[in-house]
């Protein structure tokens, strides 16, 4: 008989937990000291080298302030946004990226700022980000609806004042007046993320990677031989598992070759027949664990040669998205119930009784748990709550909230 102990906890809403990258949450950032202070001062325009005209400061870089001035747009009209009166009974730009109070970590590539607005011919944008001490100015005739300001402009920006919120506006000059709504503020924090993303993306029906520090996407493995689908990544970024391809199993590929070729040159195949699907490397990249699509029982392979090492390691309990945690201790997964469960791995290859920590039905919002996510420090689960399972028909519908919870079932953060 399974164990249950108490479970609970903490809902995190609103955040900015790596939303433009889906499959892998932003664990795993390092801290780092930071400075600031001063006034904001401006110099007269420049051109920079994206063609545009530009403010920007020649202060010390605890004061910033730049101005990019998109095709069309003049110094003069950027004149107008400071002697024109509000626009009565206007309906302001509503901002639909980034989300309002969204996290990210302070070498985040730029965010793409995306607006709706019904524009008329001769409005001019304004989109500015403010925090203290630092200001970026963009200026844009009236099709825009979107800007990803160049890296350089958007960095020192990020890396002021770092978790101060940014205040982000979109302000219309129209008929001569002001159209402004409240804006959204989101925030850069004192963390990093490096490495790379590899997420699926179903209209190609193949992986991508993105190297998410240049805002890079590449299509690293083109010729898979079909669809390739759910994977798992080893922590140091070597290996990968990934259903689907030429054969029907879960195979093997090294990262650190060149995986161009048609087909793509697999260093295992883990499982064939036996409709295994979901894969999820130990912390150390010499064990794999993998289980059917929606739940089933769980086998252990070998992380390097993919042979089989033992069928069934939780005794006929059925499991789903398990992920292992980076000290090799405890494997986490969702059961048949939708509920969140965790079982011992520190022992070789002996694995202990599961244990419930979290009744999906227990909280608002929905029954199911799913994708629990470890924190680099095998400290805390991150997990997705909601109304519908990943898998179905009905996967798209519905919402969903990330929660935090310790893996004995406390819900403090």
């Amino acid at each position: 008989m399974n164990r249950t102990r108490s479970s609970g906890g903490a809902e995190l809403r609103n955040v900015g937990w790596c939303v433009l990258y889906v499959l892998l949450p932003c664990w795993g950032l390092q801290a780092t000291a930071c400075s600031g202070g001063g006034s904001a001062a401006q110099d007269g325009p420049v051109t920079d080298g994206g063609g545009g005209a530009t403010t920007d400061s020649s202060t010390p870089p605890s004061d910033y302030h730049k101005a990019v001035l998109g095709p069309g747009v003049t110094p003069a009209d950027v004149e107008r946004f400071d002697t024109a009166s509000p626009a009565a009974g206007c309906s302001p730009a509503n901002i639909d990226y980034p989300l309002d109070r969204a996290v990210m970590p302070r070498n985040v590539y730029p965010p793409k700022i995306m607006w709706t607005y019904s524009a008329e011919e001769g409005d001019i944008y304004r989109v500015r980000l403010k925090r203290s001490n630092a200001m970026l100015d963009g200026y844009f005739v009236a099709d825009a609806s979107a800007w990803r300001p160049a890296g350089g402009d958007f960095s020192p920006l990020a890396n002021l004042n770092v978790g101060q919120d940014i205040v982000l506006t979109v302000t219309v000059l129209t008929g001569g007046g002001l159209c402004e709504g409240a804006g959204t503020t989101f925030k850069t924090v004192d963390a990093y993320i490096a490495g790379s993303v590899y997420y699926w993306s179903p209209p190609n029906a193949k992986i991508f990677r993105v190297d998410v520090d240049k805002g890079l996407l590449v299509d690293f493995m083109p010729n898979a031989g079909g669809c390739v689908a759910c994977h798992a990544v080893t922590r140091n970024g070597r290996r990968l598992a990934a259903f689907g391809g030429y054969a029907d199993a879960v195979g093997g590929y090294d990262l650190t070759k060149d995986l161009t070729g048609d087909p793509p040159p697999r260093i295992f195949d883990a499982a064939s027949g036996l409709g295994e699907r979901i894969s999820a490397f130990n912390g150390d990249g010499t064990r794999l664990l993998l289980s059917v699509e929606g739940g089933g029982p769980l086998d252990l392979y070998s992380g390097t040669t993919g042979a089989a090492i033992k069928s069934d390691i939780l005794a006929g309990d059925s499991a789903a998205d398990p992920e292992w945690s980076p000290d090799n201790g405890t494997i986490a997964y969702t059961d048949s119930e939708q509920s969140l469960r965790v079982v011992s791995a520190a022992a070789a290859d002996q694995f202990g009784t599961p244990i419930l920590i979290h009744e999906g039905a227990s909280s608002p919002g929905g029954s199911v748990d799913w994708h629990p996510t470890w924190s680099p420090d095998s400290h805390w689960l991150a997990y997705q709550h909601g109304a519908v399972m990943k898998f179905g028909s009905g996967r798209s519908d519905g919402l969903a909230s990330l929660w935090l919870i310790s893996p004995d079932g406390r819900g403090n953060v």
